[in-house]
Parts: structure tokens; C-alpha cells; sequence
């Protein structure tokens, strides 16, 4: 990675968010929540979390609003400033003058009269058109990897097809030597399927909490903690990349206990700050996918394995193994945390296939520190930004998430850069 631009995030990244506080809060709809929970820090385990999530909340003035919300908020204060939206509107490529300077882009009205516009930008054209997850081609060739542990799940990700970056690579830039993405292990099949690309599974938002995890031997193979994607990276190593989850009928004061960070906490922060989803909006989540023949549900731990097509004996003898490590109060495996070392006893017992949800690329363009993206001298195309997932240099294979958004906090800090950098012509 770059980094010089790590840097750059962790130097502008404060004053990004106090400016993003000041405009969604100037008409007292929404309030910035500052996340204070780093985890149990008197048994922290092997990975350190650090407190830089920011969280926009609704006011009393809008709590009953379902169409208020932060894009909302956003899009109004760009209207505000005089920004113009146009919808519905395909980009296409970047036009450039005799020098290489970029000077607009073409773009297809998908609903007008018109098929195709041009549009002039005397200042500058930035890219932010998202990565390239939907874009199979350029998958199967940059990390063919994360695609044999890639779950398609509807509602996942949006719909990226490297657009953007496409456009700066034909106007001679270069791209990161190494394919990156942001996965979660929050994707599930059925007990007949395995994890893998041309599977149409579900969103499976429960797969974070670190419960017991077993593969498909009825095997345990790691420590089930840590960031989303480290559960990922040990499942590539297993047979046909999928594994199971388990939990019982405790799994609600569990996951509490385990004090998860993120957006997979399930429970309020202890300052206050609301969590992403909450338990009883998960367990309608499980619900639905019991209905569905996605999750289990067994009164014994044999009939729960034969219902995930795992085999018993070796099933029922890790399922003991771990209540007796839980017992007694270390996990001579693995070591996993104490606090999230929690026997599985009490039926009913659940079980699931889980994968890789795969949330977006993160390999992208490569860029300065003024946002432009550079050719294979390291030179800037002028006239240029790149910021999100069209620019690279930040990730380097994977996104480990010890700093909560950090993808989305260098997005915006990048972004709100460019726009500087190009309304003053700094650079």
C-alpha cells in the first residue's frame, strides 16, 4: 500500500468529519453519535480495536420520517449549494485535450431523447463509480480467490462494473498489483449447497458473532474472532471454502457478551451510541431463513448435524470439546477471548452454511495525494480525480477492520479532498 496516503486519511479524516457534523446537522434533523466502544479491553484478545466510527442519527424531528436519512441530508445540502443531479445517467469515458489533460466526459442518458451528452469540466472530472465486484471478467482476473468463497446475495453491494476504472486505465493510468475486497462473513446457503460463484444465497447478517464455527468435516479450524474477513481467510484452507455456524438458544445474551465493534454489534455502545441493527430486527432476520431451509433448528446437536449434512460423531465430539474448553475458561486451541469463549448447551440448536457477503473491491487506480490518478512513471493525468473504490493504494488483499469505517472515512476524506483540490485548482 501507499502510505503516504494512510497518512493523508489520518492527518484529514478529523476535519472530514467535522465538516460532514456542521451540514447534517445545521437543520437539527440528524446528529453525529461517536462510537466509544473499543471491546472488552481488560481481555482484549489478539486484535486491538480503535474508536473512529461516526454514526449519523435521526432527531426527535424526523424519528418517524422512513424517507429522512442521511442521504437525504447530504443530497438536500448539495441542492442547497446549487449542485445539479442528474439520474438515470451512464458514464461512459473521459475526454481529454491535445495535452492529456482531461477535460469533461461522455455519458448516455438511459431515459432521455438523447443517447449520449457531453459534458465539460474546465476544472476537473472526478470518479467515484464504485469498484468492479459485478464485473465477473475483471473478478475471475484480480482475485479469483475471494471468488470461490463469494456467495451472491441480493441486496449485496450495489451493482459496481469498474466504469470508472476502466476509463482511467484507458487514458494510460495504472492499477494496484494486488486484488483487494472488503468481505464479510454475513452470506449463508443451504445445507445442500457450497459457498462459491454462480450460488444465490442470502444475506446472512448474524455469521459475524463469534460463535462456534466448524467445517465441513465437523471440524473447528480457527479462532472465531476477529475482524470480518480473518474468518475468510481461514476458510479459503477449508474444504469447498464453506463452513458452518452454530449458536443455541442463548445466542441473544451471547452476542451481547461479546462486545462486538463495528457494524456487527448488535447492541448499544456504552456511551450511548446506537448500533447498526439490533437483536430483535436479527432474530426476525433468522427467523425468515429457518422458513426458508437456509438456517437449521434441532433440540440435539446429532439431529442438528444431519440436518447441515455434516458428520455427527465428528460434529457432536468438537460441539463437546468446546463446551468443555467454555467450562473451563480457556480455549487451549485457539484462544480465543474469555469473554467470547461461551459454552453452546441450551436447545434449541441452530446451525447454518455460511460464506463471504461480498460487500466491494477495494483494489483500484493507483493515486497521489492529490487524488489523480498516476501512469506507470507515477505521473498525474491532469484534469483528474479518483476517490472510493475507483482509487487504490489504501488496501493492500484485504480489509482488516480494527479502525470502525475505515473504508467509508477514507472514502470521505478523499472525496472531500478532490472537491477542493478541483474547485481551487490547487493541483
Amino acid at each position: 500500500m501507499n502510505y503516504d496516503l494512510v497518512k493523508l486519511w489520518a492527518d484529514e479524516s478529523g476535519a472530514m468529519v467535522d465538516w460532514l457534523t456542521d451540514i447534517i446537522q445545521r437543520d437539527g434533523k440528524l446528529v453525529m453519535e461517536f462510537e466509544g466502544g473499543v471491546g472488552d479491553t481488560s481481555d482484549p484478545g489478539r486484535d486491538k480495536a480503535f474508536a473512529t466510527g461516526h454514526s449519523p442519527q435521526k432527531t426527535d424531528a424526523v424519528a418517524e420520517d422512513e424517507e429522512w436519512g442521511f442521504a437525504e441530508s447530504i443530497l438536500a445540502y448539495a441542492a442547497e449549494q446549487g449542485a445539479e443531479v442528474r439520474w438515470y445517467t451512464e458514464f461512459i469515458k473521459c475526454e481529454t485535450d491535445e495535452s492529456g489533460r482531461v477535460t469533461g466526459v461522455i455519458a448516455r442518458d438511459v431515459q432521455g431523447e438523447r443517447p449520449y451528452l457531453r459534458i465539460n469540466a474546465s476544472k476537473g472530472v472526478i470518479l467515484s463509480t464504485g469498484g468492479y465486484g459485478n464485473n465477473l471478467e475483471m473478478m475471475e482476473d484480480r482475485q479469483a480467490w475471494n471468488q470461490k468463497i463469494r456467495i451472491a446475495a441480493p441486496g449485496s453491494g450495489g451493482n459496481p462494473t469498474g466504469s470508472g476504472i476502466k476509463a482511467a486505465l484507458w487514458l494510460g493510468a495504472t492499477m494496484d498489483p494486488l486484488g483487494a475486497a472488503c468481505t464479510f462473513n454475513r452470506a449463508c446457503v443451504k445445507p445442500d449447497q457450497y459457498a462459491g460463484d454462480g450460488v444465490l444465497g442470502r444475506w446472512f447478517w448474524f455469521g459475524e458473532q463469534p460463535f462456534l464455527k466448524l467445517n465441513l468435516k465437523g471440524e473447528r479450524f480457527c479462532n472465531e474472532s476477529g475482524p470480518y474477513d480473518y474468518m475468510l481467510h481461514s476458510t479459503i484452507m477449508q474444504p469447498h471454502q464453506t463452513y458452518v455456524d452454530i449458536w443455541d438458544a442463548n445466542h441473544a445474551a451471547q452476542a451481547e457478551a461479546f462486545d462486538e465493534v463495528g457494524c456487527c454489534r448488535l447492541f448499544p455502545f456504552p456511551n450511548g451510541a446506537k448500533n447498526n441493527i439490533p437483536m430483535q430486527v436479527v432474530d426476525g432476520m433468522i427467523e425468515k431463513l429457518i422458513e426458508d431451509g437456509y438456517v437449521q433448528k434441532a433440540d440435539t446437536m446429532e439431529e442438528l448435524a444431519e440436518k447441515l449434512n455434516l458428520p455427527v460423531e465428528t460434529t457432536v465430539a468438537s460441539w463437546k470439546h468446546y463446551n468443555e474448553m467454555a467450562a473451563a475458561g480457556e480455549d487451549t486451541d485457539y484462544y480465543k477471548e474469555k469473554h467470547r469463549l461461551m459454552a453452546i448447551d441450551t436447545p434449541p440448536f441452530y446451525g447454518v452454511r455460511t460464506g463471504a457477503w461480498f460487500l466491494a473491491t477495494l483494489d483500484g487506480v493507483t493515486i497521489d495525494t492529490n487524488m489523480h490518478p498516476c501512469d506507470e512513471n507515477g505521473d498525474p493525468i491532469e484534469g483528474l480525480y479518483l476517490t472510493g473504490n475507483d482509487s487504490g493504494g489504501f488496501f493492500s488483499v484485504s480489509y482488516p477492520n480494527l479502525l470502525t469505517g475505515l473504508a467509508c472515512g477514507r472514502t470521505m476524506t478523499f472525496g472531500r479532498r478532490a472537491g477542493m483540490l478541483a474547485a481551487t485548482g490547487q493541483a
